[in-house]
């Protein structure tokens, strides 16, 4: 999950695909009451999308270089995570091609059948119980033509 500040507000990001789909919190000119409502809105601004696809780019950089951390650790934990992801995997359908987990960081790389797939199913990589729970992240890269397979990465940070 990336977040940026526009305008001193908020806004998630939650997917990324052909288009950009972000909930904007707390934004007053949105609300008609005092509570703080959620809306959906679908920004145009090429700049919105290569700002965190860089930002993924990072991460991955970054996990790449961490150290490995305890073997014993990282592996009871790679298994934990892969062990959960093999649940999830068989009631919304991807494939686990790999997991990787470094000292704080894990990285799961998963492949769906599709794009439209992925789009309508990655909200259950971050909602589903995970042990350990650590924050999760997804970014749905555009899909650059017809290809076997859509590959996804879920960032972990525990």
């Amino acid at each position: 999950m990336f977040s940026i500040v526009v305008s001193h507000k908020r806004i998630t990001v939650l997917a990324l695909g052909l288009s950009l789909a972000v909930l904007v919190t707390g934004f007053s000119m949105l609300a008609r009451s005092p509570e703080p409502q959620t809306r959906r809105v679908l920004p145009d601004d090429r700049a919105v999308y290569e700002q965190l696809r860089d930002a993924e780019d990072r991460w991955l950089r970054e996990h790449s270089l961490e150290p490995a951390g305890d073997p014993v650790e990282m592996a009871h934990r790679r298994d934990a995570i892969t062990a959960g992801l093999t649940r999830l995997a068989t009631t919304i359908s991807f494939t686990i091609e790999q997991v990787d987990c470094r000292s704080r960081t894990c990285l799961a790389r998963l492949l769906w059948v599709d794009h439209r797939t992925a789009q309508t199913r990655y909200r259950a990589l971050l909602h589903f119980p995970l042990d350990p729970p650590c924050a999760r992240a997804v970014l749905l890269r555009e899909t650059t033509g017809p290809a076997e397979g859509y590959r996804v990465n879920l960032r972990l940070t525990c």
